[in-house]
């Protein structure tokens, strides 16, 4: 599967940085990505009114329940990949410029 970010847009909040963006997978948007930045969990809205994006949002959310959990060095602290946290690495590798192959085989 191949994914991407469209319509970033962030804005500083009281806990960092507040993102809302469009998620696609195989070039179908699939869902509309909402934090916050208030410290609460984000909140991904399903594209509900197309077939094909639903069936691929659950193969993703199926792929994302597998994947090993992360050491993050920086905490000490083992972590698992959520579809929050998978949203974060893709959008830090697009501002970063760099590949992002984590689930490209799903």
């Amino acid at each position: 599967m191949n994914f991407n970010l469209t319509d970033i847009k962030t804005t500083p909040s009281k806990n960092g940085l507040s993102m809302t963006a469009k998620f696609w997978i195989d070039g179908i948007y699939v869902a509309d990505f909402e934090d916050k930045g208030e410290g609460g969990e984000p909140f991904l809205y399903i594209n509900i009114y197309d077939r094909k994006a639903m069936e691929l949002f659950a193969k993703f959310d199926a792929a994302i329940e597998i994947l090993p959990e992360i050491y993050i060095k920086e905490y000490d602290y083992w972590m698992k990949i959520s579809q929050y946290f998978f949203i974060d690495m893709l959008h830090a590798a697009l501002i970063n410029k760099s590949e992002f192959k984590l689930l490209e085989a799903a």
